[in-house]
């Protein structure tokens, strides 16, 4: 079992040591194949949709010996759960999505692509003004995005439940099979095992990583009026844990901060699952109370 360090002790407490081995490294790529190698494996398989080309370039290139074989699919992608997509109000995203696209039809301009092809789901959210419900503490829209030099973005994911044009993984791979339109796409994010389906691919920045990481006024203002809320939900809380802790458990305090913070405006879900550990789980960095 591959953890970083926030999860190593927590790990070691949980696990059967006598038949699964912790290693202190990050569950990348790089590291797994490195650890196989050492272990003396000649052939690894692996799912072309869940490891990034650059990765994939930087296995072969650090460990020769390694003979990597791919048993991904692209309709192993399929979702059967309907994904209902929400829409940002300009109010708080600051920026429509017409305005962030205009970004995207430069750089396909600057490169004469035809098309760009976003895979990071945060990309995605951002650059539409969009978001969901399905995943726990991260409300981004699982889904890729392409887009044309006249800044028309079609999403790519099953079952999304949406105003905006969609196309399912399966139409994404036949249109790749059988088209031979020139792509941006950053390879440090997209999937090898989508790459591979690309005639005419040409790598490049995610634009949105940039772009969103300067935050506009409105954006600014939501973090600073979203932290002062939160910051009232904490304050109530340690108030209530200072005169009512006797027989309480990590617990009760992962329920009561949630049913404080949801007494606020605007609240959504938290941005992760309270760490509320005490005693002997003080010292676990990142814990979830069970």
């Amino acid at each position: 079992m591959f953890v970083d360090g926030r999860y190593e002790l927590q790990a070691r407490q949980e696990v059967d040591l006598n038949k699964i081995t912790v290693i202190n490294e990050e569950p990348t790529f790089v590291n797994v194949c490195s650890f196989l190698q050492e272990a003396g494996a000649e052939v690894v398989g692996y799912d072309g949709m869940s490891v990034s080309l650059a990765e994939e370039k930087a296995v072969e290139e650090l460990f020769e010996s390694l003979n990597l074989m791919d048993f991904g699919d692209l309709t192993d992608l399929d979702c059967k759960t309907p994904v209902k997509v929400l829409e940002r109000p300009l109010k708080y995203a600051g920026k429509s999505r017409e305005e962030k696209l205009k970004a995207i039809t430069a750089l396909l301009k600057e490169y004469g692509a035809d098309y760009y092809l976003l895979t990071a789901a945060d990309s995605v959210s951002w650059l539409l003004n969009i978001y969901a419900e399905d995943l726990p503490c991260s409300p981004v829209v699982r889904a890729y995005a392409l887009i044309d030099k006249k800044g028309k973005a079609t999403l790519i994911g099953d079952n999304l439940q949406t105003d905006l044009p969609v196309w399912t993984f399966d139409h994404l791979s036949e249109w790749l099979d059988n088209n031979n339109a020139e792509i941006l796409y950053d390879e440090s994010i997209t999937p090898e095992g989508l790459v591979r389906w690309l005639e005419n691919g040409y790598d490049v920045c995610d634009i949105c990583q940039m772009l969103k990481a300067e935050k506009n006024e409105t954006e600014l203002n939501g973090m600073i009026a979203c932290h002062q809320r939160d910051g009232v939900a904490l304050t109530k809380l340690l108030y209530w844990l200072q005169n009512n802790w006797q027989g309480k458990t990590e617990l009760d305090v992962v329920q009561k901060l949630h049913e404080l913070r949801q007494e606020q405006d605007l609240f959504f879900e938290e941005s992760f699952e309270t760490i509320a550990g005490a005693a002997e789980n003080g010292a676990i960095v990142h814990y979830q109370p069970t």
